[in-house]
């Protein structure tokens, strides 16, 4: 069975284009109304969603505002005794995985806010409760101080982010590719934490 639909972008002085879809849709007014993942987000790449762009900035920054109160002064310093890893990265690397994190999930906030109708969607509260638990790890090495539950707290994380991983492979697998690269950095956080914690204990 082959069912086909319009879709198009009628925004003023846009030609309006045609696609073909599973599924019946329609568009106004430069507003695209898809549910079918691939369709929607070739015609969007036309526009910006301002809604959406202001959800994810919103969620970017409670997470970075989490971190950023959790990482005190004396935090850091107290931090900054500890032993270290055999291999261990510098600040700079650090700096640089984290920028990479609000990008690949700052991408994937967007993708998501964009296509979901209801923003309580199981998606969207995977993808918040990453980002929060993410920004509560710096709550707990630098406030509570615990080098364990440092540790143990990239389980709970990990479990989340393989199950936004296998949600969104059913319905955005750009996004989902995002997390699963990310998802292997994990394994250099288990072994990071883990001799953090074994040589400070």
């Amino acid at each position: 069975m082959n069912l086909r639909c319009r879709v198009g972008v009628a925004a003023t002085g846009m030609e309006k284009i045609n696609f073909s879809c599973e599924k019946n849709q329609f568009a106004s007014h430069g507003r695209i109304f898809c549910r079918c993942p691939r369709l929607y987000f070739i015609a969007h790449s036309y526009l910006m969603d301002w809604t959406a762009l202001l959800k994810t900035i919103a969620l970017c920054l409670i997470s970075i505002l989490i971190e950023a109160v959790s990482a005190t002064k004396k935090g850091r310093l107290w931090f900054d005794q500890l032993k270290r890893p055999q291999y261990s990265f510098s600040l700079r690397v650090w700096y640089f995985v984290g920028t990479v994190y609000y990008i690949i999930f700052g991408t994937i906030a967007y993708r998501q806010f964009l296509s979901q109708v209801n923003i309580v969607s199981t998606p969207i509260i995977l993808l918040a409760l990453v980002m929060i638990l993410n920004g509560l790890g710096n709550f707990i090495i630098f406030k509570y101080r615990s080098l364990r539950w440092f540790y143990l707290v990239i389980y709970p994380f990990g479990a989340l982010l393989l199950a936004l991983i296998i949600t969104l492979e059913s319905t955005d697998r750009l996004s989902a590719s995002l997390a699963s690269a990310y998802f292997l950095w994990l394994i250099y956080d288990l072994y990071y934490a883990y001799n953090l914690w074994k040589l400070n204990s």
